[in-house]
């Protein structure tokens, strides 16, 4: 009885092990303590690469996880600690919405991590739980689509370690996003299966998550679970189920929506006024395409040669997506000839169209076309995370349909054969146009040569393994308990191999300072935080050391990346934002010397750099930069002029700007232009003098004359809070050199203000004459009515599930 028992909790339970053995392989080095961060990049950047000893990067692609997220979760913890959400970032681009760009992922349940743990454990735990997640999910899902335990597994091991999960794993929104997918198909099945509203009020709470760590995944992933609702629509014998089907789905959807309303209603009115709209989508180039092609099956195709590889890394570093897993490609190859299950044709609808839009055919056009504010989206090859997903459960019923005898083929089955021979065909033949054999324009050379230069003998080991691993699940006497293990450990091998080194988790320790820097911090010690992972730098502690508000500008183009600010708790005007005003990008591209009647090209609007802004010095003196910082020997110094020198080592240069504006002063003259471009147009004119005259979309009440001297307000900052203490001999306007949205509240000893949008980009205020406490307030009325609406949608989960739990109690006793 003992040994049957033991057999049974070890055919339930075994599957859950294997999913979790892979997760802590792929993230073993967090396991031992590493930081999931490329801290490695930091000594190469600016201005750590001059007093910091460098070491081997693995890899440089991944930069904004240090330069980026980092800095933004530094500046959410901070906030938090000081009692506020985190609603407002002050320190890049003049202040921008924080929580409502949707990069924080906030709600999301495991964000929290980030929260109760320090950062440099929080990330890694962070990740490989939602990798031992979309692990556990998928294999749930896959159950629920009567595979077996063991294709079921191998469907799991595929997604867990896709190419597209593997790819964007260090950023926590996406990682969190891909945990959730196959979760949300299992919920709407489960519950389209039993169609009970228990179980759909249940699958609203799972369809909440991906809207609550990254709104573009989870429009993919509701398309995907819609194709899924109509595939078992299709299988419901009457009209009558399917309405009922219908309207449960859509009351899951509607709760599902109101549940992130909180997150989704913020980020939905920053897209309104967002820098996004002009994000074009143009079709992806046949070169383009054939490289997808060729990276299925070898995904270093086209890579770089890595720094300094390891015996356990591959030789070229490139991105893993779409990658797969040569097995999870032979196996959905023979789902779609051998098995008659019919969520085979669901599964390749997926793949294929998930896979035909990420590439840029025409399909994208079409989608674009459909749904117009799907444009605001970047970079569509993240369609590749619903091809992971679709494909891995096709390898799963290839594996079980080799588990079973070959039935009679019926006709749907000679149907999905004659479909899978005329798609290869149709391929082959695309294909061999493209390369263009035995003409003057032939491309075989070029394919060729990256096709070697991809391959090196472990490469052609997976290959010769997979083979063999495929054949022994055809050879009918070999025990099929061993095939199928060898299946899947050369799978998990191979996507390991491939992807693992993708990441880097590194010991926070590596950093070791030169001399001068380390003779430098005992003549003076670093004021950052010491659980900051940056290592302290003379630049930054001089910047640290000054009084007073300011800002700074990397007037070098590698001078201190974007954002690296934000951790210190200094202001930079540059930022690399995935959404932010539209109106401050308008403005960054006026004083870049950029057509500012366009909000970019393509995916740059996402950044606000500057490279020229030495022509609109008066706009720069407007913004309160007061230093500005040079790599060392840089010319650049000359074109700032009139500058100070304050600083001068190793690490570069620092200049104090001696024309710079306070953040807050007053002006006694105004002038009234309407329309945004022709404020624009003002703000660039070369008589245009910020300091005596600001430029409004509307008439301001009356204002006096200009005091002889000039005023310098008192400014304190709190957690999306501003406090100006001002006394003016005449009425006039205080404008505050930070960015302007319709969320910014005013009041003027207590009382509510009018707040004006004021030289396009900042906020103002009019002020009578004498002493007053000016405050400016973010409160965003999206929150407030997303938060009411995520609290009333939650209320009636729980009621709904109460009411079902009594009835079902009730019916028991009875």
């Amino acid at each position: 009885m003992e040994q049957r028992s033991f057999s049974g909790q070890w055919q339930r339970w075994w599957p859950y092990l294997c999913i979790t053995l892979v997760a802590m392989l792929l993230m073993w080095r967090v396991v031992l303590g590493n930081t999931f961060l490329p801290l490695d990049i930091v000594a190469h950047l600016h201005p750590w690469r001059f007093s910091y000893e460098r070491v081997a990067v693995n890899n440089p692609i991944n930069s904004d996880l240090i330069t980026q997220i980092y800095p933004r979760r530094l500046v959410t913890n901070q906030l938090l600690e000081q009692g506020a959400l985190p609603l407002w970032n002050p320190t890049i681009l003049t202040g921008t919405p924080l929580l409502a760009d949707g990069q924080l992922a906030f709600f999301y349940p495991l964000s929290w991590l980030f929260v109760l743990l320090p950062l440099r454990y929080a990330f890694g735990i962070y990740t490989l739980i939602n990798v031992w997640l979309a692990g556990v999910g998928s294999y749930k899902f896959a159950r629920r689509m009567q595979l077996e335990a063991m294709p079921a597994s191998l469907a799991a091991v595929g997604y867990m370690l896709s190419g597209f999960l593997l790819n964007w794993l260090h950023f926590p929104e996406f990682s969190a996003a891909c945990a959730m997918l196959p979760w949300c198909f299992w919920a709407v099945l489960r519950a389209s299966q039993s169609q009970r509203w228990r179980d759909w009020l249940q699958a609203s709470l799972v369809l909440a998550l991906p809207l609550l760590s990254q709104i573009q995944l989870a429009f993919y992933c509701y398309l995907g679970i819609g194709c899924l609702l109509l595939y078992q629509l299709i299988a419901l014998p009457t009209w009558r189920l399917r309405f009922k089907q219908i309207a449960q789905f859509s009351s899951a959807i509607g709760l599902a929506l109101g549940l992130s309303a909180v997150q989704l209603l913020p980020q939905i009115a920053l897209s309104a006024q967002g820098q996004r709209l002009d994000i074009g989508s143009g079709l992806g180039s046949a070169s383009s395409i054939m490289l997808w092609l060729l990276r299925l099956g070898l995904p270093l195709v086209d890579g770089a040669a890595r720094e300094n590889p390891s015996a356990w890394q591959p030789h070229l570093l490139q991105g893993v997506q779409p990658y797969a897993g040569l097995l999870t490609l032979g196996l959905a190859l023979l789902a779609v000839w051998r098995s008659q299950q019919p969520g085979v044709k669901l599964f390749v609808l997926l793949a294929l169209g998930s896979f035909a839009i990420a590439v840029g055919t025409p399909l994208l056009q079409l989608l674009l076309w459909l749904i117009p504010p799907y444009r605001q989206f970047a970079d569509h090859q993240r369609w590749f995370g619903l091809w992971g997903l679709a494909v891995a459960m096709l390898a799963g019923y290839g594996l079980q349909s080799l588990q079973q005898p070959l039935a009679k083929p019926t006709r749907a089955l000679w149907l999905q054969r004659c479909v899978l021979v005329l798609g290869l065909l149709g391929l082959a033949g695309w294909v061999l146009q493209h390369i263009a054999l035995f003409t003057a324009n032939s491309r075989y050379a070029q394919y060729s040569t990256l096709l070697r230069l991809a391959l090196n003998p472990i490469s052609l080991a997976i290959f010769g393994l997979s083979a063999l691993a495929l054949a022994g699940l055809l050879i009918k006497r070999m025990p099929r308990r061993w095939a199928n293990a060898v299946v899947l450990v050369v799978l998990a091998g191979d996507l390991l191999w491939y992807g693992a080194s993708y990441n880097t988790s590194v010991d926070p320790k590596l950093f070791h300072a030169t001399a001068d820097m380390q003779a430098s911090l005992l003549a003076e010690p670093a004021l950052q935080d010491a659980a900051i992972l940056y290592p302290p730098t003379r630049q930054i502690n001089f910047l640290l050391r000054q009084p007073g508000v300011f800002r700074v500008f990397g007037a070098d183009y590698q001078a201190m990346p974007t954002n690296v600010f934000s951790a210190f708790g200094l202001e930079d005007i540059r930022g690399y934002q995935s959404l932010y005003l539209a109106q401050y990008n308008r403005l960054t591209r006026l004083m870049d010397g950029k057509d500012y009647h366009k909000l970019g090209e393509g995916g740059n609007s996402l950044h606000a750099y500057f490279t020229m802004a030495y022509n609109q010095r008066r706009l720069l003196n407007m913004l309160n930069v007061e230093y500005l910082i040079f790599t060392p020997n840089s010319p650049n110094p000359e074109l700032y002029q009139p500058l100070e020198l304050v600083q001068r080592n190793d690490e570069g240069t620092i200049y104090r700007n001696p024309e710079v504006l306070p953040r807050a002063w007053m002006v006694y003259r105004t002038e009234v232009i309407s329309t945004e471009l022709a404020q624009l147009d003002r703000l660039a004119a070369s008589d245009f003098d910020p300091a005596t005259q600001a430029i409004v979309a509307e008439p301001v009440p009356a204002l006096g004359p200009a005091p002889t001297q000039a005023l310098t307000p008192s400014l304190s900052y709190a957690p999306n809070r501003a406090t100006v203490q001002v006394d003016t001999p005449a009425a006039g306007l205080l404008v505050l050199a930070d960015a302007y949205t319709s969320d910014w509240q005013v009041t003027v000893d207590g009382q509510p203000a009018k707040l004006y949008r004021t030289n396009y980009a900042l906020r103002s205020v009019w002020l009578a004459a004498g002493q007053h406490t000016v405050e400016f307030r973010y409160q965003p009325q999206s929150l407030i009515v997303g938060g009411w609406v995520s609290g009333l949608s939650l209320g009636l989960i729980l009621l709904g599930l109460l009411l079902n739990w009594t009835t079902i109690k009730r019916k028991v006793a009875q």
